[in-house]
C-alpha cells in the first residue's frame, strides 16, 4: 500500500507572507504617531514650553545632586596627649578666619597687594592647620570699597576655598554689604548688591556649608550621632542694624540642646 507523501501547506504559508507584507507601511506612508510627532515640533510655541520644561528638570535634577554631594562634618580620631600611647580622642578642629577685607581701597597700590597677601597667608595657615571646618567670621570685604562688584570677590573667595578641599561656612559682618563709599567726593551710594546676592554665591561652591544668616551646623560621630553644634550668628551692620536681636535670642534658645556642646560665632 502506497503512503501518500505530505506536501507542505503552500497556500497558508502564502496567505501568512501576504499578511505579514500588508502589515508593513510602505515606504511613502509614514505612520501616524510620527506624524504628530513631526507636527508637534513644528509649532513653536509647545517646542519653546517643552525645552522649558526640560531645562527646569535638568536644572532641578542638579540641585538635587549638588545637596547630596554637601560634606557631612565628622569627628575624627587622633592621637590622645595622655601618656597611654595606644589611647585615641576625638577631635574637630575649627580655623575661624575673620576681616580680610578683600577689595579694600581696591583703586590704590596697596589695596590689591593686601589681598595678594591674604591668599597667601590663608594658603599657608590651612596648610599647616588642616581643619576639618573653615569658619568665616564678617567682613570678608570692605564692600564700602567696591563700586558694585563686591560679588566678584566673593566668587575669587569662593573658588580660593574651593581648592582646599575643605568645607567652610560664613556669616557677615558690617562690611560685606555696606553702601559705597566715594572719599573724593564726599558722598555714599546704596550698595547694588545685599546679603541675599552674595549668599547666592557661596552657596554655589560645594564644599559651602552656610545655609543663610542665622543657622546651625551638626558635627556628627562615626555613628551618624549629632555629638556638637556650631552656632552661626548675624550680628548686623551694612543693610542690617548693627545688633542681636530678641528674635534671634530666642531662636538660639530653641536650638539648643543641653546636652550637646556647641560653639556660637558671630561678628560683632
Amino acid at each position: 500500500m502506497m503512503q501518500r507523501r505530505h506536501e507542505p501547506d503552500t497556500f497558508q504559508d502564502e496567505d501568512l507572507s501576504m499578511q505579514m507584507h500588508l502589515k508593513e507601511p510602505l515606504p511613502h506612508e509614514e505612520s501616524s504617531s510620527k506624524k504628530n510627532a513631526r507636527n508637534f515640533w513644528d509649532q513653536p510655541t509647545l517646542r519653546r514650553v517643552a525645552l522649558v520644561g526640560i531645562a527646569l528638570i535638568v536644572l532641578f535634577l542638579a540641585l538635587v545632586i549638588r545637596n547630596r554631594t554637601k560634606p557631612i562634618l565628622r569627628m575624627r580620631t587622633a592621637p590622645s596627649s595622655s601618656s597611654s600611647s595606644q589611647s585615641q580622642s576625638s577631635v574637630f578642629k575649627i580655623l575661624q578666619i575673620a576681616d580680610i577685607h578683600l577689595g579694600e581701597a581696591e583703586d590704590l597700590d596697596w589695596g590689591p597687594e593686601q589681598d595678594r597677601k591674604t591668599w597667601i597667608v590663608l594658603d599657608t595657615v590651612i596648610g599647616l592647620e588642616q581643619p576639618d571646618l573653615i569658619v568665616l567670621t564678617g567682613d570678608q570685604l570692605t564692600a564700602n570699597n567696591c563700586k558694585g562688584n563686591a560679588t566678584a570677590y566673593y566668587q575669587m573667595l569662593g573658588r580660593r576655598l574651593s581648592r582646599y578641599h575643605t568645607p567652610w561656612a560664613l556669616i557677615f559682618g558690617n562690611h560685606d554689604d555696606a553702601d559705597y563709599e566715594d572719599e573724593s567726593a564726599s558722598k555714599s551710594y546704596p550698595a547694588k548688591y545685599r546679603r541675599d546676592d552674595l549668599l547666592r554665591i557661596d552657596q554655589q561652591f560645594t564644599n559651602s556649608l552656610t545655609r543663610g544668616l542665622n543657622y546651625v551646623l551638626d558635627v556628627h560621630d562615626d555613628k551618624k550621632t549629632v555629638v556638637a553644634q556650631i552656632y552661626m550668628l548675624d550680628s548686623g551692620g551694612g543693610s542690617l542694624p548693627l545688633q542681636i536681636t530678641q528674635d534671634q535670642i530666642d531662636w538660639l534658645q530653641q536650638q539648643r540642646d543641653p546636652n550637646i556642646p556647641a560653639v556660637a560665632f558671630q561678628h560683632i
